[in-house]
């Protein structure tokens, strides 16, 4: 019996330290969010209604744009989308994930149904960092 509680109170224990499944955010939170890792970069900071947008990676196909790319943002069931003619993914999902406000592509919303697993090209999170610092040091 003993062991029984002992292994109970472990699986609890452990279900707090485990990440949580995405939820929907409600609103849309300013702020600046940011993935990288060793093959890309995606930075998109919003305020007030507008975006400034960068995105670098291992695979160019076209010359690169002038970033960072901006304009006015359009919600709509919380989901964000940027519209600017050099930006291949313009939706976005709001979501919390572990207690934070964090932006999804579709594909990574896919992937953790899929898999309960973070796309970490896909799932950008909240930083308190300049984007502007984060672009110099993308290598």
């Amino acid at each position: 019996m003993k062991y029984i509680l002992v292994i109970i109170a472990l699986c609890l224990a452990g279900t707090g330290f485990g990440q949580t499944a995405p939820a929907p955010l409600g609103t849309v939170k300013d702020g600046v969010y940011f993935a990288q890792n060793g093959y890309s970069t995606t930075i998109i900071e919003l305020r007030d209604g507008q975006f400034r947008y960068w995105f670098d990676s291992d695979a160019k196909i076209k010359p690169q744009p002038d970033y960072p790319l901006s304009g006015k943002y359009c919600v709509k069931d919380g989901t964000i989308t940027l519209p600017h003619k050099d930006i291949y993914q313009k939706e976005w999902a709001f979501l919390t994930f572990d207690g934070k406000a964090t932006l999804w592509r579709p594909a990574a919303l896919k992937y953790w149904d899929e898999s309960k697993k973070i796309d970490h090209y896909g799932v950008l999170f909240p930083t308190n960092r300049k984007p502007e610092d984060i672009w110099q040091r993308k290598q």
